[in-house]
């Protein structure tokens, strides 16, 4: 699932294509050079739905990550987010396309899942009275071989 092909993401402006074709021209039209780029380089920069897909990818993950960490407490628990990151992914959504998405995607919830366990977690355990355990992520003990209830 993503955003795929070259449908969507908007218009290119006249300056975008203008400076594709400064490029092009430098490695094509010059008489007599030989061309700066190899044939995979070439076809890279050819590939123009690649080329606006992560350009748009790359311009929106900084937004994305804006609205993940948006008042971001110093911790949270896994609801809270699962939230930040589907706002965080909508915006990612919203603004890219094409088919560099669905690496940036992943990029994007790779960010934001290290942001959260790396000390920001909290611990999901509900206590015996039913109350969320307000203390960051941590073993939990294990029942007594008694089987009784204690703690």
């Amino acid at each position: 699932g993503g955003k795929g092909g070259g449908k969507g993401g908007g218009s290119r402006s006249a300056s975008e294509w203008s400076a594709r074709f400064a490029v092009l021209s430098e490695v094509l039209f010059v008489p007599g050079a030989e061309p700066r780029l190899s044939a995979p380089g070439l076809a890279r920069l050819l590939d123009a739905d690649s080329l606006f897909s992560v350009t748009a990818c790359e311009a929106a993950l900084p937004r994305a990550r804006e609205a993940y960490n948006r008042n971001l407490p110093p911790q949270y628990a896994a609801t809270e987010h699962a939230s930040r990151l589907a706002a965080a992914e909508a915006v990612l959504r919203e603004k890219a396309c094409g088919p560099a998405y669905d690496r940036y995607l992943r990029s994007l919830r790779a960010e934001c899942a290290a942001l959260w366990h790396d000390g920001r977690r909290l611990c999901d355990a509900v206590s015996c009275t039913g109350r969320p355990c307000l203390f960051r992520a941590h073993p939990l003990p294990l029942p007594s071989a008694g089987g009784g209830a204690d703690g």
